[in-house]
């Protein structure tokens, strides 16, 4: 009695209750193909439990294996050879999930659960089919279980922008994005001069942190706020060449 209090039976009753609800409404609406992304980040390789991944995925299923981009045998991240070699296989590996007779033409619609340094993140979300639905999941590592899993019953991050400075060339623009971590104007590189007129998306009411992006909400709060922004940039800047981005 001491161990299995009420309160604890009756949350267990209810977690189950919640399983089962999800399991009775699968159908074919509900299918999805899983893309994961493995790559060692300092000395670890990031491993992606495979319960944890199939419970955020609720109440959508997985129909096949996951489909892994594994990076770790590239060594570790190092400016030159091992970028090259990561993004060559990114590239490569999710055109293939594209082709003719792939479990996506099944599903059409594609779940993505990685953890990596930050531009081979970009990568990956640009080496992406935009005609296919896609979902995104973020780890949660401060959780002890359900990791995967989004929160839920808070308010979503509101997120700004501000323009930090106009440039005297009308065609070199830069974009930071404070999200993970606050921006140090001191770590922009040289070749980010006077020239470029700088931008920076940021959270509106909290500082920038690891764990900002909690709730699928806030996800789709920054899609919309990036979206909007990079819309204003082509107005505002109508002889772009390249966006060069900066992101935390």
């Amino acid at each position: 009695p001491g161990r299995y209090t009420r309160p604890f039976l009756e949350q267990r009753k209810r977690e189950h209750e919640a399983r089962i609800r999800r399991v009775t409404e699968y159908g074919p609406g509900t299918q999805t193909t899983v893309l994961q992304l493995k790559v060692k980040i300092g000395s670890q390789i990031v491993e992606v439990d495979r319960t944890e991944a199939f419970e955020a995925l609720l109440p959508r299923y997985a129909v096949a294996d996951p489909h892994i981009i594994d990076l770790t045998g590239l060594g570790d991240e190092e400016p030159g050879a091992f970028y090259q070699l990561a993004a060559d296989r990114i590239r490569r590996r999710t055109s293939q999930l594209y082709d003719t007779g792939s479990d996506i033409e099944r599903t059409r619609h594609l779940s993505v659960l990685a953890l990596a340094p930050i531009p081979l993140l970009v990568l990956l979300g640009h080496c992406r089919s935009n005609k296919i639905a896609t979902d995104f999941y973020q780890c949660h590592r401060t959780r002890k279980e359900n990791r995967w899993n989004w929160y839920e019953g808070e308010a979503a991050v509101r997120f700004d922008v501000r323009r930090l400075r106009i440039g005297s060339d009308p065609g070199s623009v830069g974009l930071v994005l404070s999200l993970s971590g606050p921006f140090d104007p001191a770590t922009l590189p040289t070749s980010c001069d006077d020239r470029h007129t700088l931008y920076e998306l940021h959270p509106a009411d909290v500082t920038p942190n690891t764990g900002l992006i909690r709730h699928r909400d806030d996800l789709d709060a920054f899609r919309a706020v990036y979206r909007n922004l990079l819309a204003e940039i082509r107005r505002d800047h109508p002889g772009i060449r390249a966006l060069h981005l900066f992101p935390a």
